[in-house]
C-alpha cells in the first residue's frame, strides 16, 4: 500500500470476478437509456436491486465536504445515501426531511435517514435478510429542486 497526499492508504483490489455494485459518473447519453442532462436537473440515477447501477451526472459541481456544501454545490455523500437507497429497494418518500425524498436543493446537506428511511429499511429487511423482488424493476432519478 502506498500513502497518497490524503494521507490514506490506497486499496488495491485484484478480484476478478462480476461486481456487485458498479458506481460511476457520466455525462449526457450514456448507454443505460436514461441520459443525463447537464448541470441542474438530474443529477444521479440508480437501478433497483437485481442491476446494482448507480450513475451520477459527470457535469455537477459536487462536493465530498463532511461538514458543508457551499450554494453552488451538490452534496455526493447525501446524495449517494438516496440512490444506495434504491438499490436496496426503497421507492421515494412524501417526507421532504427524508433522505429519500425525490429532490434536493444545491447547497442542502442531508445525511441523517428519517423515520420514514429507517421504517421503509425495516419493512424490506426486518424478517428475512434477503430483499425479495416482484413486479417490474424501475429506475429512479434524483433531480435537482
Amino acid at each position: 500500500m502506498s500513502m497518497p497526499r490524503c494521507g490514506v492508504a490506497d486499496i488495491i483490489n485484484d478480484y476478478v470476478g462480476q461486481a456487485d455494485l458498479i458506481l460511476g459518473f457520466y455525462r449526457g447519453e450514456h448507454g443505460d437509456g436514461s441520459a443525463f442532462d447537464g448541470p441542474g436537473g438530474a443529477l444521479a440515477h440508480a437501478f433497483p436491486p437485481t442491476t446494482g447501477r448507480l450513475h451520477f451526472d459527470a457535469d455537477e459541481i459536487w462536493s465530498d465536504s463532511s461538514y458543508r456544501v457551499r450554494s453552488n454545490q451538490v452534496d455526493l455523500v447525501g446524495i449517494a445515501m438516496h440512490e444506495i437507497g434504491h438499490l436496496l429497494g426503497l421507492d421515494h418518500s412524501r417526507d421532504e426531511l427524508a433522505i429519500m425524498f425525490p429532490g434536493i436543493a444545491k447547497g442542502q446537506f442531508k445525511r441523517s435517514l428519517s423515520f420514514d428511511d429507517r421504517d421503509g429499511l425495516f419493512t424490506l429487511y426486518a424478517d428475512n435478510n434477503i430483499l425479495q423482488l416482484g413486479g417490474r424493476v424501475n429506475y429512479y432519478n434524483l433531480f435537482l429542486c
